[in-house]
């Protein structure tokens, strides 16, 4: 964190924070507009690649259920095709910095992906038996997905910058 001291009296004193992923917060007021704007314009471009992998993951999940394949098993194997399009699409840039792959990020997203995965099929299963419909489980359990991914992705993004700066310091 970087901190800027506006005035000397004591209540005149305003210190932003920032930090290298560009948020800028003012204690006793929030987030600036700018802050603002720059995460509303991330989550939008986030969100168009990941309705690309949603309608994927959403249209196999239905398929998969509706040839017999246990709501589980079907969310295992279409959450892991979104997965990989949404990788291929956006996330790879995340892991390559200055032409240098950050093994370190790829192996944390990996990881992070198996384990949601698991997790949110475990979860669609259980929701599909208590529901008439398997696709409702899985719609109940999509929000959560998407806001986690999100965050994931912004810390990724965040951990790719630090990473980069720390190199050219060195």
């Amino acid at each position: 964190m970087i901190t800027q001291d506006y005035g000397s009296s004591p209540e005149r004193k305003l210190h932003l924070l920032t930090d290298r992923t560009g948020w800028i917060e003012n204690p006793t007021v929030g987030p600036s507009l700018p802050c603002l704007l720059k995460i509303a314009g991330r989550l939008i471009r986030f969100a168009i690649v990941s309705g690309g992998g949603l309608a994927i993951d959403f249209c196999l999940f239905v398929l998969l259920t509706w040839i017999g394949l246990p709501p589980t098993i079907a969310n295992l194997i279409s959450a892991s095709a979104a997965t990989a399009f949404v990788y291929f699409m956006s996330v790879s840039r995340i892991f390559s910095c200055d032409s240098r792959f950050v093994y370190e990020l790829f192996i944390a997203y990996g990881v992070y992906q198996a384990v949601a995965i698991l997790a949110a099929s475990y979860v669609v299963g259980l929701l599909a038996e208590h529901m008439s419909q398997p696709v409702l489980g899985k719609l109940v359990v999509l929000p959560a997905t998407f806001t986690a991914n999100f965050a994931m992705m912004s810390w990724l993004t965040h951990r790719r910058t630090t990473i980069v700066a720390e190199e050219r310091h060195v």
